[in-house]
């Protein structure tokens, strides 16, 4: 059956149904993501042209991250920038490092050379952030806080684009009280932010406008902008650590295993890294 979104003011939207086939890449994946809010992001993604750039801020364990992945593989495979320090400082209950995880099941669909994670705070990529954006889920921190924070970054949203934000509809278990407050306080002093509809604890809000794309060359910062600006940042967000238990992990991989596909896959996340992260590059 097909997902329908409650539209203001009165129209209903519908949008294509998730394939069996692409969930079933999706739903093992640990998280809180729902089929029918995967949907969403599927379809979402699936408009961004190739020129276009998706960020989402929150990944977790990339229960998401697979939803726009794969809604942009379908047709322009945008790039999409995830946003997320992988570690949980606000719920200590959470002491595991949820990179290991999400970069694993990036790599069961092949979306490594796709999807650039940042390992940072929302907060840490705002300030080095140049480039429009075409597609932006917010799933962060839920403390007030940083939820003002991670909607500073509907100022880089393109007029014509799209927000999606989690826990922020809906009543009782589906709206987290901070989110919800401060949303749709914001809401409300910026009209050109325009409610399309609902599904569950997700609402869907386009910009009002127009886009017209150029080459991602002229229109985007590019990857190399992002590594120059990047590299007076890692001795501040552990990035250098990261990148080197990385390069290190894919090596190993590498050396253990006889499978071509597994080899191909590899070689290309470990060029992936040296090219993306590299100092000077």
């Amino acid at each position: 059956m097909r997902s329908t979104m409650q539209k203001q003011p009165e129209a209903i939207e519908r949008i294509p149904e998730l394939p069996h086939m692409i969930w079933s890449r999706i739903a093992p994946v640990t998280g809180w993501l729902s089929r029918e809010e995967a949907e969403l992001l599927w379809f979402l993604a699936g408009k961004v042209p190739s020129d276009g750039m998706i960020v989402e801020i929150g990944s977790y364990e990339g229960r998401s991250t697979l939803a726009l992945a794969l809604g942009a593989l379908q047709h322009y495979a945008p790039a999409i920038y995830t946003i997320d320090p992988h570690t949980f400082p606000n719920i200590p209950e959470r002491t595991t490092w949820s990179f290991p995880s999400f970069w694993k099941n990036l790599r069961s669909i092949c979306a490594t050379t796709l999807v650039h994670p940042l390992v940072m705070t929302s907060e840490e990529a705002f300030r080095i952030w140049q480039a429009p954006i075409d597609l932006l889920f917010l799933d962060g921190d839920h403390t007030e806080e940083m939820v003002l924070t991670d909607l500073r970054w509907l100022e880089h949203l393109r007029p014509g684009g799209s927000v999606v934000l989690n826990d922020a509809a809906g009543d009782g278990a589906l709206c987290w009280p901070e989110v919800c407050e401060v949303l749709y306080a914001y809401l409300s002093t910026h009209p050109q932010f325009v409610k399309k509809g609902v599904i569950l604890s997700s609402i869907w809000i386009q910009k009002q406008g127009t886009s017209r794309h150029r080459h991602w060359q002229t229109s985007h910062w590019t990857i190399s902008d992002m590594r120059e600006t990047l590299s007076a940042e890692h001795e501040q967000n552990g990035l250098a650590t990261y990148i080197e238990q990385r390069v290190c992990a894919l090596q190993k991989a590498l050396a253990a295993t006889e499978d071509a596909g597994q080899t191909k896959c590899l070689a290309r996340e470990l060029a992936e890294v040296r090219d993306l992260f590299q100092k000077g590059g």
